[in-house]
């Protein structure tokens, strides 16, 4: 999501912190959801391959 379009009440369920946050070739910079879970993360990963990105498994 846009950072300056998260409300208030709901910054603690993004990644805010200046180092976490995505800049866009737009200018426009995003923040990162906190709120993922093996229920719907299958969603997200899905969605960034689609659009080029490269999702890999990171060891624990």
């Amino acid at each position: 999501m846009l950072v300056d379009q998260i409300p208030e009440k709901q910054k603690s369920r993004y990644h805010i912190n200046e180092d976490a946050l995505i800049p866009l070739p737009s200018g426009e910079i995003v923040a990162i959801s906190n709120q993922w879970g093996i229920a719907n993360i299958e969603i997200l990963i899905e969605f960034v391959r689609q659009n080029g990105f490269v999702v890999e498994k990171a060891e624990q």
